[in-house]
Formats: structure tokens, sequence, C-alpha cells
């Protein structure tokens, strides 16, 4: 037993030695890192600081939202690397968001100089962001060359809310007029309080969100019945089976209504095809094939 034993133990060493390696390899690695990073901060020039006005909408952080790194631009808590937004060299998806959500919370256009002053955008100089801005069908840009944000649903207050749900053949989804405005949340709500409107959640695959529709204001004319009429509507069970249904309608003097979905047929109901004679197109005793032709023979010789 003392050959295995020292085998193991030859394994167990040599082990240990790997993993020792390997710790002084990535100490060495994390040391050449951070003097690496020690040395490019040093080299970097500071910038000058700027202040500037917060962006409306931004999430703060702390008592002051956002701060400024370095000295340099600002950084935003809304990422979890917490990227540098003034950088000239964001990837261009990112700086469209910039822009739709400064846009999207201000109530008036604006011009390219403002949104430079506040989120350090420069749309003259970056030219791939104002050849997107200018395609994007959610950015409007007016006769006096100022941005805007372009929502879904012209509507722009609560009676222009209302009008939409009102006159629109379809119920409106609530992610359509989400973005319509600031508030719209709170007027949909208000609208449910005072009865002009009702939602309902649309399973339906392409909307999977909560629509609306309007209440038809001649209801509100309608008397309430009495509790003597709504409790014997609610004791009222028409027959499950159609027949007797349209019997009962037969007896009390009403012709019953067809039902406008065609009837299924049974497996009973439904014809089958009849199946085609086939003629025979090959045989496999060439020599036999006379015999298919004409009478057939009444004797063999």
């Amino acid at each position: 037993m003392s050959r295995p034993n020292a085998a193991l133990q030859a394994q167990l060493e040599a082990f240990r030695k790997r993993q020792v390696k390997g710790s002084e390899t990535l100490a060495a690695a994390n040391e050449a890192r951070d003097a690496k990073r020690k040395t490019s901060q040093s080299s970097a020039a500071p910038k000058k600081p700027t202040t500037r006005k917060p962006r409306a909408g931004a999430t703060k952080t702390g008592s002051e939202g956002r701060s400024t790194s370095g000295g340099g631009g600002t950084t935003t808590h809304d990422w979890k690397n917490q990227i540098d937004t003034s950088r000239p060299d964001l990837p261009l998806g990112l700086r469209i968001k910039q822009v739709l959500d400064y846009l999207k919370a201000q109530a008036s256009p604006q011009d390219p100089a403002t949104i430079k002053a506040a989120i350090e955008r420069d749309i003259a100089l970056e030219t791939d962001l104002k050849q997107a801005l200018s395609t994007n069908f959610k950015v409007g840009i007016d006769d006096d060359g100022l941005y805007f944000y372009r929502p879904d649903s012209n509507v722009r207050n609560k009676s222009q809310l209302l009008e939409l749900i009102r006159r629109s053949a379809a119920p409106v989804a609530v992610s359509e007029v989400a973005d319509a405005y600031r508030g719209v949340h709170g007027d949909i709500q208000a609208l449910k309080i005072e009865n002009l409107i009702i939602s309902l959640y649309s399973y339906d695959p392409t909307l999977q969100c909560e629509v609306l529709y309007p209440v038809d204001m001649k209801l509100a004319a309608v008397k309430p019945v009495d509790d003597d009429v709504a409790a014997l509507w609610a004791r009222c069970e028409p027959p499950a089976d159609d027949e007797d249904l349209n019997a009962a309608l037969m007896n009390a003097g009403m012709k019953p209504t067809p039902r406008a979905a065609p009837k299924k047929r049974t497996n009973q109901e439904k014809k089958r095809k009849q199946r085609k004679q086939r003629k025979l197109r090959a045989v496999t005793n060439v020599h036999l094939l006379h015999l298919l032709e004409g009478d057939a023979p009444t004797q063999i010789d």
C-alpha cells in the first residue's frame, strides 16, 4: 500500500505547485493592470470642469443626482457601468436615445444649441447623429430647424385623448398613447373615475397591454332597474340544449334566430371521395403483355 500512497502524494504535490503558480500569475497580471491604469490616468490631461443644467427626468443619486468624474463630462447612474455620456465616441444608438429622452421631456421644440448645452450632443458636428435624427420617425424638425419629439398619437391634452378614444373604431391601446404627453397616464385614470372610459387587458399577441373603450353616454340617461327585476334576471337560466331553447322560444311566441356561425359537419356527414379506377400501366411480365390487349383468351396453348 506504500506505492499507491506515494503516487497520490506526488499528484497532490504537483497540483499544489500548479495552484501556487496560477495564483502568482494572476497577482502579477493584476499588478500590471493597476500600474497601467495609474499611468494612463496620470498622463491624461485634466478637462475644464463645466456646469450645465441637469436634464429633465434624470435619475438622481444621493443629494446631487449626477456627479462629475475627473473634472470631465457628466457621468449618469442610469447604466450599470456608469458610462460617460459626454464622450463623442459613444455608440450611435445610445446618442440617439439621449436626444430622444431629452426631446420627450420638453414641452416645446428645441434648437441644436439648447440640446448641446443640455446633454452635450453637438448635432451640427456629429454628422452621423444628425443624419439618423433626420430619418427617425420619432423625431420631427420644423421649418426653423427646431427638433421635437413625435409621439405615436397626435393628442396633447385630456379632451383630445377622450375624443380619440370615442372616434376610434377599434379600442385604443395604452401603449399607443403612453408617450403622447406628460401626465397622460393620470388623465387616463381620471377618465376612468369620471366613468367616461373603461379599460380591459388585451391578451392579443400583437398588443399584450391595457385597451381603452369609450362609455356610451346614452346609458347615463337609463334609469336603474328595481332589485326584484335584477334578481329575476339573475335567476333566469336558459336551456343548455339548442333544441330545448328553440322549443321554449316557440312556445313563448318568438322566432328563434339561427346561429351566425356555420355548423360543423360530423364525420358521418362528410362524403368520402370515390376512389378513381387505376389503369394498369406497369407490368413485370413483359412477355405476357399481349394477354392484356383485346379479349381474354379462352384457352392457353
